[in-house]
């Protein structure tokens, strides 16, 4: 497949990360009467991209950059002691993994409730062991195998960056893809609990996501050492949800 091919099937809805489970505080804010109809969907949406563009959009670039670095400077495997012959592929060093894992848990830092936390270790997880089974790439692998051993937490920000310079995605292209696929999640959930049709759904999500080139563009300019994440509105609402007597969602 074309590097575009690989890209929207990464980030395609139905691409299995678990996301569709999680509202984010959505549905806290639905319960307390602050979900109601598109517009108030529709500023919920931006408010997530606000937060995205200082934490998680900046850490994807990072991680990418630092993937296509590991890229250019991967070792050759050893050959096994079997039958002497090379094997295929390269060896991941641990101060490639040491790399991203720092990146890693100063954004899993700035998620401020246990929920938000655990929906982006548990997205990412699941991300990864789908991604490697379509993507072949050794840091990839190597990454799976570290969360796996809850080496490090293994958030879906630093999976996407290093799946998106496997496929030989550039920056932008990786960033775009993991905050449009992100807003789409969270406008599915939207859709459900409001509830609103296809049609005004998709509406408000093409809304949204006029704004994501900027998102990016503020991205670039944080420290990814240094992520942040201010969403007040919906951080509220996911603490109190998980005390929510009925529930749709995970988060």
């Amino acid at each position: 497949m074309s590097t575009l091919l690989r890209l929207l099937h990464l980030a395609d809805t139905a691409f299995p990360t678990g996301a569709f489970a999680h509202s984010l505080g959505l549905e806290g804010a639905h319960a307390a009467g602050a979900l109601r109809d598109e517009e108030d969907l529709h500023r919920a949406l931006r408010r997530q991209l606000d937060g995205l563009a200082t934490s998680d959009l900046a850490t994807c670039r990072a991680a990418h950059a630092r993937a296509c670095r590991v890229g250019d400077e991967r070792t050759p495997r050893p050959a096994p002691a079997d039958d002497g012959e090379p094997a295929s592929g390269h060896h991941v060093t641990d101060a490639a993994i040491a790399d991203l894992a720092a990146l890693d848990r100063e954004l899993d830092a700035t998620r401020p409730t246990r929920e938000t936390r655990e929906a982006a270790r548990a997205t990412g997880e699941r991300f990864l062991i789908a991604a490697t089974v379509v993507v072949d790439d050794p840091l990839l692998h190597a990454l799976r195998d570290a969360v796996a051993r809850r080496a490090l937490p293994g958030t879906l920000p630093v999976a996407w960056g290093v799946a998106g310079a496997a496929i030989g995605a550039d920056a932008e292209a990786t960033g775009q893809a993991l905050a449009f696929s992100s807003l789409a999640a969270l406008a599915a959930a939207g859709q459900r609990l409001i509830p609103l049709g296809g049609v005004a759904t998709q509406a408000v999500l093409a809304r949204a996501a006029d704004a994501i080139p900027a998102a990016l563009a503020r991205a670039a300019t944080i420290d990814p050492l240094e992520p942040c994440s201010f969403v007040p509105e919906l951080d509220v609402r996911s603490a109190q949800h998980e005390r929510q007597r009925v529930r749709l969602f995970i988060s």
